[in-house]
């Protein structure tokens, strides 16, 4: 076991018997720190919040999360700078990010969407439906990404440059376009 790892056990330790409101302050004062020691605050308050997260986190600056208690980070994850994770406060409404995975600028993830099917409502008073986002390792999820609910991305996969995810990518897969669409195996000649 390295330092890091020993320190970031530590750290992790300490953070869950600190409360919960302290975490969210905290994170609301280092939210724009852009240096290393703004990320190692950031994953010191994000311990006490988040449901899991594994050893060698980066979460850069501006990165928003919803209802964090629903998330779970594993190891070696590096999520960037303007990105917004919303899980909703529903069961249904988590999301769950596997190990060594990239996760560029600007992507967005929801766990919710609102009804539109009842005519005899307005679709605001019609209500939500819920699923859960699953990102498995080995996953690079390029810049300006869009993730909707219910959707799993398999192990090993890429997902191009401002793609909309409205369904599951296999493993091992390119994915690209709007809405994203498997253009090639990772593997294949």
């Amino acid at each position: 076991m390295t330092f890091k790892d020993t320190a970031q056990d530590i750290l992790r330790g300490i953070a869950k018997i600190i409360p919960r409101f302290v975490a969210w302050f905290g994170v609301h004062l280092t939210r724009y720190m852009d240096t290393q020691l703004g990320w190692v605050f950031r994953y010191f308050f994000y311990s006490t919040l988040l449901k899991n997260i594994g050893r060698s986190v980066v979460i850069k600056p501006a990165v928003f999360m919803f209802h964090p208690n629903k998330i779970s980070i594993g190891r070696n994850v590096d999520i960037n700078e303007f990105c917004v994770l919303f899980a909703s406060d529903h069961d249904d409404g988590y999301i769950q990010i596997g190990n060594d995975v990239m996760i560029a600028n600007s992507t967005l993830m929801v766990t919710n969407d609102h009804i539109f099917t009842d005519k005899t409502q307005p679709i605001w008073k019609a209500g939500h439906t819920y699923a859960p986002i699953i990102i498995e390792d080995d996953v690079w999820i390029g810049m300006g990404v869009k993730i909707l609910k219910g959707v799993k991305i398999g192990r090993g996969s890429v997902i191009g440059a401002g793609a909309v995810v409205t369904k599951d990518v296999p493993p091992h897969s390119i994915a690209v376009g709007v809405p994203a669409k498997v253009i090639k195996k990772r593997f294949e000649e």
